[in-house]
């Protein structure tokens, strides 16, 4: 049986089953942060084509609140993107520094934090980007079929 922890408990799970664990809860985290390059390559870029498209007078007015509103919507999506990917490195790592034979396992800590305020956090960005997404497609779609 493997050595207990500082807290004296053991750890319920073998070798294996940790091994396993611990490199589930490491990868679904490298995929987020491979995803949130992504996003920050590609919110560059519509920040950047935005910005050569805004006209220099506000003559166009329909023009220059249509750029504004696009550069709000997207720079929203990136804060809420960045939430959630803060907190969900956060939720995978945290169980490492902590005891983690606290629960039995560093799987078992990581499913007893779905009530901290930071995990919340991290659900709620990624329900309301969501919803934004959604809303930009029906929108969208709207506007095709008129």
């Amino acid at each position: 049986m493997p050595p207990s922890s500082s807290v004296g408990l053991t750890i319920d799970e073998s070798t294996t089953d940790l091994f396993m664990n611990d490199i589930s809860l490491l990868s679904s985290t490298s995929i987020s942060g491979m995803a949130y390059g992504i996003m920050i390559t590609l919110y560059s870029l519509c920040v950047y084509s935005l910005y050569q498209t805004l006209p220099s007078s506000k003559l166009d007015r329909s023009r220059w609140r249509r750029t504004w509103y696009q550069l709000a919507y997207i720079s929203i999506m990136f804060l809420l993107g960045t939430l959630f990917a803060v907190a969900n490195a956060w939720r995978a790592l945290l169980p490492y520094f902590d005891d983690p034979s606290l629960l039995g396992s560093p799987t078992g800590y990581t499913d007893s934090l779905w009530s901290d305020s930071i995990s919340r956090m991290g659900t709620a960005s990624f329900i309301i980007s969501n919803w934004m997404g959604d809303g930009l497609v029906v929108s969208f779609l709207c506007y095709c079929f008129q």
